[in-house]
């Protein structure tokens, strides 16, 4: 019997273990991808991931200009203020360019919710 080449064989392994994850992804609404993971108790806390919503923005704002200590070392330098780059535009430009991604297959953009309220997000 003919070995099979590795590429095919991690692909296969990799198809049947993302499977159900890959379930979870439900569309809506057209080209919308809405993924929803969760929530899990931790520590008492219900915790879930889930796809960004535009409706997202003061949260995220507010998350992003408490925490510019530890998330500015790490994000792209630019010569505006960082207060001048978490506005309501910025935070829309960042959704269209994860959901664009997303339906691409080259990112899966997700928030973290603690208790039902924003606590985070990655890509």
């Amino acid at each position: 019997m003919k070995r099979p080449r590795p590429s095919v064989v991690l692909a296969t392994a990799g198809r049947l273990y993302t499977r159900p994850l890959r379930h979870r992804f439900r569309r809506r609404q057209g080209r919308t991808l809405c993924v929803r993971i969760g929530p899990v108790d931790v520590s008492g806390h219900a915790v879930s991931l889930r796809s960004p919503r535009l409706s997202d923005w003061p949260q995220w704002q507010a998350i992003r200009l408490r925490d510019q200590e530890f998330i500015e070392p790490f994000w792209t330098s630019s010569s505006r203020p960082w207060a001048e780059r978490h506005t309501e535009r910025d935070w829309v430009d960042e959704f269209l360019h994860a959901r664009r991604e997303a339906l691409a297959g080259r990112a899966l953009p997700l928030v973290i919710e603690v208790d039902g309220r924003l606590a985070g997000q990655f890509n």
